[in-house]
């Protein structure tokens, strides 16, 4: 008994740091170092303005995920922004910037701008601006719903310069509903600071590797 009780003072020590080593600390003391997802809110979703964006911004994105042209249609296109944003954290309300034979994306657009890509610079001052026929975005949209820089890839619209729908076969993937060969609908290009933001090429509504660019409202 003597024995055991002659390396107690030793293990007392050891005993305690255990104790205290949890495993949940880190370098900063157990804070989240990455990019903090509340920085992305709107102002109405956190207590101050951020420094970077002015008071009254809205926020636009191109999702991260990729879908065929197989929407589940306008109310789906939306429900895939919103998803996706709930998801990052973000808050707000959101629309994916597509058209239909029925229904065009600039229409669908509330004028709430000015609208920021998630890297801080302005994508489009006000519905007007987004409207334009002549000019284009005033910074590449390269952002993510996280803030993650994206690569040149092509983006679902259905939508020409101006925001209106652009004729194609078979409506814009049947009013996103298709993922046929046989169905098309036009596509803009990320990161495109002209027309070509929305208004690239067509392609065919099969393609399952395609992101809507979400607006916030």
């Amino acid at each position: 008994m003597r024995q055991q009780l002659a390396g107690w003072p030793l293990l007392v020590p050891l005993a305690l740091m255990v104790a205290c080593d949890d495993g949940s600390t880190s370098a900063d003391g157990g804070r989240d170092i990455g990019i903090r997802q509340d920085s992305f809110k709107s102002d109405s979703d956190r207590d101050g303005a951020s420094p970077d964006l002015p008071p009254g911004h809205k926020r636009v994105f191109v999702s991260s995920t990729k879908h065929d042209g197989n929407l589940g249609g306008l109310t789906g296109a939306d429900a895939k922004c919103q998803q996706t944003a709930d998801a990052a954290g973000l808050g707000g309300r959101w629309i994916a910037w597509v058209s239909t034979t029925t229904a065009d994306a600039i229409d669908r657009l509330a004028d709430v701008g000015p609208w920021y890509g998630l890297d801080g610079k302005r994508f489009f001052a006000d519905k007007a601006a987004v409207a334009s026929i002549t000019t284009g975005p005033d910074n590449g949209l390269w952002r993510d719903e996280k803030g993650s820089f994206l690569p040149s890839d092509r983006i679902w619209t259905g939508t020409g310069p101006g925001g209106r729908y652009v004729s194609s076969i078979g409506d814009a993937c049947q009013a996103w509903t298709s993922a046929s060969m046989s169905d098309q609908a036009r596509i803009g290009i990320v990161g495109r600071v002209d027309y070509t933001w929305t208004s690239y090429s067509f392609t065919t509504c099969d393609q399952a590797y395609l992101r809507p660019i979400c607006f916030e409202q």
